[in-house]
C-alpha cells in the first residue's frame, strides 16, 4: 500500500486481483485473506483465472467502470 501511495496519483483506484484461482491445491493466500487485505487497504478484490476464464471479464469491466466514472 505504501508504494502505491508513493508512486501513484492521489485519486488512483486500485483493484487487488488474486490470480490463478483455478490452482486451489497450490494456493498460498486464501480468498478470505485476500478480501481482508483488500478491505484493510481500501481496495476492491477479485479472484481470477485466465486459464479457466474465471472473473477475467468482470475484473476488466470493473476497471472500465472506474475509468468511466472519473
Amino acid at each position: 500500500s505504501t508504494q502505491i501511495k508513493t508512486y501513484s496519483w492521489d485519486n488512483a483506484q486500485v483493484l487487488l486481483v488474486g490470480n490463478k484461482c483455478d490452482m486451489e491445491d497450490e494456493r498460498v493466500v486464501s480468498a478470505e485473506k485476500g478480501r481482508q487485505l483488500a478491505e484493510h487497504l481500501g481496495f476492491e478484490f477479485f479472484e481470477a483465472s485466465a486459464k479457466d476464464n474465471i472473473n477475467v471479464k468482470q475484473t476488466f469491466e470493473r476497471l472500465v467502470d472506474i475509468i468511466c466514472e472519473k
